[in-house]
């Protein structure tokens, strides 16, 4: 999985432990997201969502965008 997640999170300054705490998780396992460890979408939201921003999916078919909702 190609994603950028330590730099999303070191634009806002936050350390590894800090989002953690923010998190409800171990600062490790914030290291094996950021690591690309196979993540549930799910984890991927919270993760996205404790760094105040909106995770958007969107497949690609025949050159066309369709938003793919996660609610």
């Amino acid at each position: 999985m190609d994603l950028d997640l330590e730099n999303l999170r070191l634009r806002l300054r936050l350390t590894q432990a800090e989002l953690a705490e923010i998190m409800l998780i171990s600062q490790r396992r914030v290291s094996a997201i950021e690591n690309g460890e196979e993540i549930q979408l799910s984890t991927l939201r919270k993760y996205v969502e404790a760094l105040g921003a909106n995770l958007e999916v969107n497949a690609i078919m025949r050159g066309e965008r369709i938003a793919i909702l996660l609610d």
